[in-house]
Order: C-alpha cells, then structure tokens, then sequence
C-alpha cells in the first residue's frame, strides 16, 4: 500500500486490539529488523565456516573476535531501524487526507485495519531499502563461499571423510536458507497482476505476510535437515514414533483376534448361542 510520498502499512490481529499504532509500528520495525538480521546471520555463517576451514592451520578465532564482528555487522541495521521506528505517525485529520492522496478509493470507514502511515523520507527509505538491497549480495557471498569451500574441503587429506560430508551438507542448508527470501518475489509478481488487473487483489495483501511466516517456517527445518546430527536424532524420532504406532496396531489387531475367537467359541455350530 505504501506510494512515493508515504509508507503505508496495516495490522491486524492482536497488536490491533491493544490500540496503540506506535506500538504496532514498533514492533514493525522489530519485524523488519528481524528480516535484515537473519540474511546477514546467513552471510556470516557461511563467512565464518568458510574461514575455519580455509584457515584451519590458525584455529577458530577467538570469541571476542567473534564477538566483535557480530556487533560490528549488525550495528547498520541496529541503527537503520531505530531511526525508523522513532519516524512519526500521521493521525487524525492528516491521517485521513493522507489516504485520500494515496489511496482514494480505500475507505476507511467500512475498513477494520489500524493503518500505519508515515511520511516518505531518508528514514523510511533506507529501511525499505536496506532489507530489499541485502537479499541478492547475501545469496552471492553464501554461493561463493559455499564453493571456496567444498573447493577445499575435495583437495585437504587431514580432514576426514564424515567431517567433509557434515561441512558439505552444512553449507547446503546455508545456501538453501539465503535463497528462501526470493520467494518474496512472489509478492512482487503477485502486485504487478493485481495492479493489471489480472486477477482480483482480495488476500493479495496478506501475501507479504504469510511469505515472512512460511521463511520463518521453513529455516529451522532446513538447519534440521541439513546439519546430519540433527537429521540423525529427527530420522530416529521419527521412527521411534512409527515403531510404537505400528506396534500398537498389531496388540489393537490382536487383541480383537482374540476377541473374536472368544466370541466364536461360544456359538454352537449350528448358529445357535450356547446358553450361559
């Protein structure tokens, strides 16, 4: 919904009811921030491995060095979206005209939504940017690093085979995780048709949403997969769970064989009950 001159957003559900819009705006912006903290989280990950291993011969860096780059790498997107939390909300009267430039055929009255609409500056646009601009070098530093890699982790001797095949496997989990914000472009796609009038846009507002809950979803079951430990424990819960239900079937299929004997042994041949 958001126009040249204002960022405009809607919630819904239970930051609705509490009633404060600055509250929900902040906890937009948490959002936002949560977003452009996990790509970086993955361009990192991908980053660190890839320095271990290459620099194996040095060891593991230290965990104030560590330390040191996390904040120093998070620190922009710290900053970007503090100042865009803090970005004043039109309401009242102001509110209202701003719909009315924006979005004059959305009527506010016959609408639910608690509208989030803030004038467009630096703020704002660096925000929006920010988290669009980190999609595509996130993939690429991943994918690089993915490859450097496996490059080295085929030409050492000194690593072992099941440590190469967890490493190799890790990275792949990394890759897939970087590339799952592209499904945002399904939004995009979906904007362009609606906006065609293609299709009509009912839901169509929701999509960005649910796309941020399905990369929510889908990340630790990709870490789960991935990492062979954890694939290890999952497969053997798994399996636990379908032994102990087919097990139970057969003393449920037992039980009512013997059921059924009991029951048969009590009718006479000739059909009739035997009088107890």
């Amino acid at each position: 919904m958001s126009t040249p001159s204002y960022y405009v957003s809607a919630a819904e559900g239970v930051c609705r009811h509490w009633g404060s819009p600055s509250l929900c705006f902040v906890l937009n912006s948490v959002q936002l921030a949560g977003a452009a903290h996990y790509a970086v989280m993955i361009a990192f990950c991908s980053c660190y491995r890839y320095y271990v291993i290459a620099g194996s011969h040095h060891g593991e860096p230290s965990k104030r060095s560590v330390l040191l780059a996390l904040f120093a790498i998070h620190l922009p997107t710290i900053i970007i979206y503090y100042n865009f939390a803090l970005c004043p909300l039109l309401e009242g009267a102001e509110l209202e005209r701003a719909m009315n430039e924006s979005h004059p055929e959305y009527a506010m009255k016959t609408h639910d939504e608690m509208l989030l609409v803030t004038r467009h500056g630096f703020s704002v646009q660096l925000a929006l940017y920010w988290l669009e601009g980190l999609i595509v070098p996130v993939v690429t530093v991943v994918a690089i690093a993915a490859v450097r890699t496996n490059r080295i982790l085929a030409s050492v001797d000194h690593i072992s085979t099941s440590s190469k095949i967890r490493h190799e496997q890790i990275l792949k989990g990394i890759l897939w995780q970087a590339t799952l914000p592209g499904l945002y472009a399904i939004g995009l796609i979906m904007y362009v048709v609606t906006k065609r009038k293609v299709i009509g846009t009912d839901g169509v507002g929701h999509l960005t949403i649910m796309i941020g809950s399905l990369i929510t979803l889908l990340s630790p079951i990709f870490t789960l997969y991935f990492t062979l430990p954890y694939r290890h424990e999952l497969n053997g819960c798994v399996n636990s769970i379908t032994r102990q239900s087919h097990l139970h079937k057969r003393l449920q299929d037992r039980n009512n064989a013997r059921h059924l004997s009991d029951v048969s042994s009590l009718i006479m041949p000739n059909g009739a009950p035997v009088n107890l």
